[in-house]
């Protein structure tokens, strides 16, 4: 069986006028290094926080809480995003019921919008895989779920 190497400390590519932002807004204890591709290694971590009704609406989440509860946890990178996008036959099949994101690159958002940072995530779209960017102050639901590598 092949092994799939994803090197994780490389700069994930920018996106639609966005940028990697610096190391004050990245998770700390995200996932660096060289990453061998282990579907069973991934846990999709969901906070408590995002399935309690605010009085509103289930699952609104601040982006603080989600930043605190995923800091120290090694939160997978946009580098396995777009490694799995270039290989999609090794996206496990579950994931197609979640969007799945990769809080180990947080990206400085498009000049143009109102909110400052937005991470990526992978969906699936009747009958493909795509990425989309989210901003991390908007709604956090029970279907948002980061990548965690517990290799």
């Amino acid at each position: 069986m092949d092994q799939h190497v994803i090197d994780c400390s490389a700069k994930p590519c920018d996106i639609q006028g966005s940028t990697v932002a610096d190391a004050r807004w990245q998770v700390p204890g995200r996932f660096t290094g060289k990453l061998i591709w282990d579907p069973k290694k991934v846990v999709l971590h969901l906070d408590p926080r995002q399935l309690m009704d605010s009085g509103q609406r289930i699952g609104v989440v601040c982006r603080d809480w989600l930043f605190e509860s995923l800091a120290g946890k090694p939160v997978l990178p946009a580098n396995v995003l777009d490694y799995l996008l270039e290989h999609p036959e090794l996206i496990p099949e579950e994931w197609k019921k979640v969007r799945v994101f990769f809080w180990g690159s947080v990206y400085d958002s498009p000049p143009d919008w109102v909110y400052s940072n937005c991470i990526r995530h992978l969906s699936w779209f009747i009958d493909h895989w795509a990425w989309n960017e989210f901003c991390i102050d908007a709604h956090w639901g029970p279907t948002d779920l980061a990548a965690v590598w517990v290799g």
